[in-house]
C-alpha cells in the first residue's frame, strides 16, 4: 500500500495543524468549519449573494469542474476507465456576472489558464508544458470564430484529452496527453454556432435568461448592499473558499493527512435509481431529438463522485482507497444530469423547430407561439420562446 505523505506535521495532530493553517491564512474557523459541513451549500449561497438569481444555478454546476480535474477515473460499462473531467458553459446576456464569476473561477482552479483570445499556435505552446489545465474563456465567440483554435479546445478538452502540435525541429507533429477542464462563457447569440461546431454536447451548457421579475429583485438587491458591509464579509467567504480548494487539491497531491482517492465505492442500488429516474428521461428526450444521450449518462457519474470529493472531510475512505459515496451525491448528480438533459433536450428541439416549421423571421415566431398557445390553452415556455428567438436573430 502507498505510503501517505504528511503536511510537516511533525507528529502534530490534524486538527491543531489545522488550526494552525487556518491562523497562517487569516481564515475565519467558524466559515471555514461551515463549509466543511456542507461545502455545497456554502459555496452556492456565497455566489447566490455575489450574483442574484445567477449565482446558485450557476454554481451548482460549476463548483464540481475544478475537483473533478484532480479526481480518478472510473469504470465505465465496458470495464473501460472513464475521464472524471466536467466542462461547463454558460450563456447569458451582458451585465450578468460572466466575467466577474470567471474572474472568481480563477481563484478555486487548479492550474487555471484564463484568456479572452488566444491564437491556435500560442495555446498549443502554453498547453504543452501543462499536465493539468483548466481554461477559463468568459468569450467563447472569438474562439469558435477561429476553426483552428476551436478543434484544438476541442481535442484538449474531449475524452482523449489530446494535444497536438508541429515542431519546426523535428519537423514531425508530436503529441501529449493532458487532463483539462473548462470554463466557457458567452452570450446566448453564440448558441447557434456551439451547436453547428457541436462543442454543447462536450459540455454542460446553461443557458439563463432573466424574467422581469428576477431583473427588479436583482437589482433591489444590489441597490441594498450599497454603501454597507456586506462586501467585507464576502471578502473573508471568498477566502475561505479558496483555502478549502486549496485543502481539496491537497488530498490527491498526497500532502495531506487525508487519504488521497484512488477509486470509488458505489452502492447498487445508487444504479437502480438512475435507471428508474434518469433513463426514462434519456428515453423521452431520445424520442424528440433522436440524439442518444450515452454521454449524459457517464457524466451523471461524474457529477456524483465529484460532489462527493467535495464532502470528502465528511466521507470514508476504505483502505484501499476508495472514497465511499453517499446518498446525498446521488441525489445531487440525479438533479444535475437531469437539468443537463433537459437543457440539451430544449435547444435541439428549437433547433429542429426552427427547420421542421421554417422559423425564419420573429413574425415566423410569434405567429407559431400563439397558435400553440391557442391549440394547448397554456403559455409558451419562456426559455425555449428566448432560444428560438435569439437563435433566428444570430442565423
Amino acid at each position: 500500500m502507498e505510503e501517505e505523505k504528511l503536511l510537516d506535521l511533525n507528529e502534530i495532530p490534524e486538527e491543531i495543524n489545522f488550526i494552525v493553517k487556518i491562523k497562517e491564512n487569516e481564515i475565519d474557523e467558524k466559515e471555514y468549519e461551515s463549509i466543511k459541513e456542507s461545502p455545497y451549500e456554502y459555496i452556492q449561497n456565497f455566489y447566490e449573494e455575489l450574483f442574484p438569481n445567477m449565482g446558485k444555478r450557476v454554481m451548482e454546476f460549476l463548483s464540481l469542474v475544478p475537483i473533478s480535474l484532480v479526481l480518478p477515473k472510473f469504470i465505465d460499462a465496458n470495464g473501460k476507465e472513464n475521464i472524471s473531467r466536467i466542462n461547463y458553459l454558460l450563456l447569458s446576456n451582458p451585465g450578468t456576472g460572466k466575467t466577474s464569476i470567471s474572474n472568481y473561477f480563477v481563484n478555486i482552479s487548479q492550474n487555471p489558464f484564463p484568456f479572452e483570445y488566444i491564437t491556435d499556435s500560442k495555446l498549443s505552446s502554453v498547453l504543452h508544458n501543462k499536465d493539468k489545465v483548466t481554461v477559463i474563456t468568459s468569450d467563447i465567440a472569438r474562439i469558435l470564430r477561429d476553426p483552428y483554435l476551436s478543434k484544438l479546445i476541442e481535442n484538449v478538452i474531449g475524452d482523449e484529452g489530446k494535444l497536438s502540435r508541429f515542431t519546426q525541429k523535428t519537423k514531425n507533429i508530436e503529441e501529449k496527453k493532458i487532463d483539462a477542464v473548462a470554463y466557457f462563457a458567452g452570450t446566448p447569440a453564440n448558441l447557434y454556432t456551439t451547436i453547428s461546431d457541436g462543442l454543447i454536447f462536450r459540455v454542460t451548457p446553461q443557458v439563463v435568461f432573466h424574467t422581469e421579475k428576477e431583473i427588479e429583485e436583482k437589482l433591489k438587491k444590489i441597490n441594498r448592499d450599497i454603501g454597507n458591509e456586506n462586501g467585507i464579509k464576502r471578502y473573508d467567504k471568498q477566502k475561505v473558499i479558496k483555502y478549502f480548494y486549496e485543502r481539496l487539491y491537497e488530498v490527491q497531491e498526497g500532502l495531506s493527512i487525508k487519504k488521497r482517492v484512488l477509486g470509488y465505492e458505489i452502492p447498487q442500488y445508487f444504479r437502480d435509481e438512475i435507471e428508474k429516474k434518469l433513463i426514462p428521461l434519456f428515453v423521452k428526450s431520445f424520442k424528440s431529438t433522436e440524439f442518444e444521450f450515452n454521454r449524459e449518462l457517464n457524466q451523471c457519474y461524474k457529477y456524483m463522485i465529484s460532489h462527493a470529493f467535495l464532502n470528502v472531510f465528511n466521507r470514508k475512505i476504505t483502505n484501499d482507497g476508495k472514497l465511499i459515496l453517499e446518498d446525498k451525491d446521488l441525489r445531487v448528480a440525479l438533479n444535475l444530469s437531469e437539468k443537463e438533459v433537459r437543457m440539451k433536450t430544449i435547444i435541439l428541439i428549437c433547433i429542429n423547430l426552427i427547420s421542421e416549421r421554417k422559423l425564419k423571421t420573429l413574425m415566423d415566431l410569434d405567429y407559431y407561439t400563439k397558435d400553440y398557445e391557442r391549440r394547448f390553452k397554456r403559455k409558451y415556455p419562456y426559455l425555449n420562446y428566448m432560444i428560438l428567438k435569439t437563435i433566428i436573430r444570430a442565423r
